[in-house]
């Protein structure tokens, strides 16, 4: 059986900790910006095209699910009709 105890961090060891995370701050924010410029690009090369949004939306996709089930019933009624 394993314990796990919490223990409290030192006054030194929460200014480090905190200095860690704002030493990773820029990096992580640089990522996030290039992320959301790749977004961006994508969205603008798309921006005339409506089909990619109806395509890329869950109704179209259950719609066509129930498409091709309704097909292959269809094809299974014919065949042992």
């Amino acid at each position: 059986m394993i314990i796990v105890a919490k223990t409290e961090l030192s006054a030194d060891d929460e200014r480090e900790e905190a200095s860690d995370i704002l030493d990773d701050y820029p990096q992580k924010f640089e990522l996030n910006k290039a992320l959301t410029r790749s977004i961006d690009k994508i969205m603008i090369a798309n921006r005339n095209t409506k089909l990619f949004f109806i395509l890329m939306s869950g109704p179209f996709l259950g719609g066509l699910m129930l498409f091709k089930y309704a097909c292959k019933l269809l094809i299974l009624y014919l065949l042992y009709k």
